[in-house]
């Protein structure tokens, strides 16, 4: 399923009125697959990758709506995925997996570029933490229990932890990356974001 950027395709129908709108479908010529694992190196079943070109396109003064795409698809029992594409740049990346641990973190994204009918292997691995960012959560100076605080990397690397009652979360990261963490209510509204942390 290839997704566009909302408002693209909206049309406005009024009462007792007959609209034409033509829709033109891209053809994905290309191939891009691989396999998603987790830190001991085993397939990970029904892993949700995505595969987005338009970080790529938006940097250019010439592309059109037209030409983004943004897709998910889904890991078969093997841990393989795979999908067509039309010519472009792409940025893969795997979602929240359930069947990942939280104290592994998801896997930095890759960028791929494809063009005419070529197949490129692009595979995924979640990395094991091997620091910790540990703080205590306060809404006006006072402790705030439960809500998720998420943390991620400009790499794509990502992970989560529940807050505690006494408002205390504990994250699991990698070695050698600046680490943005925010914290969100447990209605997923997005109350703060820290100053960035550097891990060494």
């Amino acid at each position: 399923l290839m997704n566009r950027p909302a408002g693209q395709n909206v049309v406005t129908v009024t009462s007792g009125q007959a609209v034409t709108k033509n829709l033109t479908v891209r053809q994905g010529t290309n191939t891009i697959t691989g396999t998603v694992t987790n830190a001991a190196g085993t397939v990970v079943a029904r892993a949700l990758v995505n595969l987005d070109n338009r970080p790529k396109l938006e940097d250019s003064a010439s592309s059109k709506p037209e030409d983004m795409v943004s897709l998910t698809v889904e890991t078969n029992d093997s841990g393989v995925y795979s999908t067509k594409v039309p010519n472009g740049t792409y940025a893969v990346t795997v979602g929240d997996t359930p069947a990942v641990s939280d104290t592994q973190l998801t896997p930095d994204a890759k960028t791929v570029t494809v063009s005419g009918t070529t197949t490129k292997t692009v595979n995924l691995s979640f990395e094991t933490s091997k620091s910790t960012i540990v703080g205590t959560v306060k809404t006006s100076g006072k402790t705030d229990g439960g809500g998720i605080v998420n943390a991620w990397t400009n790499d794509g690397s990502s992970v989560s932890a529940p807050v505690k009652k006494d408002g205390t979360y504990t994250l699991g990261v990698t070695n050698g990356e600046v680490w943005h963490v925010a914290v969100n209510d447990l209605k997923g509204n997005s109350l703060m974001e820290s100053s960035t942390t550097d891990i060494l």
